[in-house]
């Protein structure tokens, strides 16, 4: 899932990501690349993606030779249509795998599985070696098919902030099971660890009328 270029900002955007944006001005960091990867299977354990965002930071950490600041966040996906062919008209949100014309099961749905975005503070060094790290070091969990990688230089931090973080505010979805205080990887974040959703306190963004209009689609 790519970072969308067309998301706009809420007031409670600006609250939730405020704590963020202070703590990146107490300190050294400037995010230079953010890393999105979607994985090639379903996965709703909130624990194992921890495990996984930890791994790829040490290979990283080890190959580049750095100490890297980084943010992670782990979101859920939200749109239940067929991955495989955008022209099925059918939502699918209980039933994430279909059967194929040769019998065999195959992955149509990510509603409700979970992928990460993660920001980092890295120093000389490219895109392109960030992604064959990733690809070589993370071969599991590394997808190559249907948007599953994407990696770009980070612009507008607040943005960017907003959009890793808008499961904390996302309105109810149907069978979604977000666990708000999961979304903020704080195990593996140089900041954000004090952040209220960890806690549990959140305000929920009535104003995303995507969402919205996805709940009632699928009630």
């Amino acid at each position: 899932m790519n970072f969308d270029p067309d998301y706009v900002l809420t007031e409670i955007d600006e609250r939730r990501i405020k704590p963020l944006l202070d703590d990146i001005f107490d300190s050294t960091i400037i995010f230079t690349y953010l890393i999105t990867m979607t994985y090639p299977f379903r996965i709703t354990d909130y624990s194992e993606v921890m495990k996984h965002n930890r791994h790829k930071l040490y290979v990283l950490k080890k190959n580049l030779n750095q100490s890297i600041k980084s943010f992670t966040t782990i979101e859920k996906h939200t749109s239940p249509h067929n991955i495989r062919d955008p022209h099925d008209p059918e939502l699918y949100t209980n039933t994430f795998y279909k059967d194929d014309d040769e019998g065999k099961k195959r992955l149509v749905s990510r509603y409700g599985s979970l992928h990460t975005h993660t920001l980092i503070d890295a120093e000389n060094t490219s895109m392109n070696r960030i992604r064959s790290l990733i690809r070589t070091h993370c071969s599991k969990e590394y997808n190559s098919a249907f948007g599953g990688f994407n990696i770009k230089k980070v612009t507008d931090k607040v943005t960017i902030l907003s959009y890793m973080t808008k499961d904390i505010s996302l309105p109810y979805l149907k069978d979604l099971n977000l666990d708000r205080r999961m979304v903020i990887d704080s195990a593996n974040s140089s900041i954000g660890r004090n952040h209220p959703s960890i806690r549990g306190v959140y305000e929920v963004n009535r104003k995303n009328r995507i969402s919205e209009r996805l709940d009632r689609k699928l009630s």
